[in-house]
């Protein structure tokens, strides 16, 4: 019992030092454990031996607890707290005799004002090339009319262009992020639209000695813009990523009543180490 007592508190003073809440519960979803980061987040009513939905006036988390309870698997959720504070809640069932459910919570606020902040960024940056770039523009214009040097010239309009696309691609993220993107919805074959994107790249294709196969198709309800560009991208990366001799093919069908589409090239691929970071922001 000694020895019982000596590992219960060594855990307890851990648990009290850790910056997530956590919080304990019986299959009744009585609080069993709690720690002082999860009174902060939650508030003093939650105390031993109290009832969660008593103590926490949080609904969203109770819902979460009650469905863990009920089936036995992990759950993930957002609490939004009076006041205006916001918590990552993970919900997972404890195999323990008395214990059932234990709840880990953070305060995203922080990162939540930091993903603002990154926002309005992202969107002043590229409001902010506009100007620079509409003068370069026009600059290269002149110098052409003028009979300056033609390589020259070219150089510089293409580098406007890289950087005129560039801030278009900040404006359209900044308005993803900020939800203002809408889809417009038609019926639409998928393997059309890959045959006209692949139509688009044929020649960059060509000029990479890279071959483009689109098979198959299937009818669905999407944005056709968006889809074109999605497989633009995928595509393009198939050319630019290979070697000459190279193969990318789109496939359309119908899998399991879904409309799936796969991309495969027999490009230089991503090295294995790198493939969890290529959703990192601008990796």
């Amino acid at each position: 019992r000694e020895e019982m007592a000596r590992e219960v508190g060594a855990t307890r003073a851990a648990l009290s030092e850790v910056g997530e809440g956590v919080v304990m519960l019986d299959t009744q979803g009585v609080v069993r454990f709690v720690n002082p980061a999860a009174v902060a987040l939650l508030g003093a009513d939650l105390a031993v031996g109290r009832d969660l939905v008593e103590a926490a006036r949080a609904p969203a988390l109770v819902s979460a607890v009650t469905e863990v309870l009920r089936t036995g698997k992990a759950s993930h959720t957002s609490v939004s707290l009076a006041g205006g504070s916001e918590l990552a809640a993970r919900v997972c069932p404890v195999a323990h005799p008395l214990l059932a459910v234990a709840v880990v919570l953070r305060d995203t606020r922080e990162q939540r004002q930091l993903e603002r902040s990154r926002r309005a960024l992202v969107a002043d940056l590229a409001h902010e090339l506009r100007t620079p770039l509409t003068v370069l523009g026009a600059l290269a214009e002149e110098f052409r009319e003028s009979g300056h040097e033609v390589e020259l010239i070219a150089t510089l309009e293409r580098q406007v262009v890289r950087l005129r696309t560039f801030a278009e691609e900040l404006e359209e993220l900044a308005a993803l992020e900020s939800g203002q993107i809408r889809l417009h919805l038609e019926t639409v074959d998928a393997g059309a639209i890959a045959r006209q994107v692949a139509d688009d790249l044929a020649a960059e294709a060509q000029a990479a000695g890279v071959a483009i196969a689109v098979e198959g198709g299937a009818q669905l309800d999407t944005d056709p813009v968006r889809l074109a560009q999605v497989l633009t991208n995928l595509v393009e990366h198939g050319i630019r990523y290979n070697r000459p001799g190279g193969r990318v093919a789109v496939r359309a069908g119908v899998e399991d009543d879904a409309v799936v589409v796969h991309v495969e090239d027999d490009g230089i691929g991503i090295p294995a180490a790198e493939i969890p970071l290529v959703f990192q922001r601008f990796y």
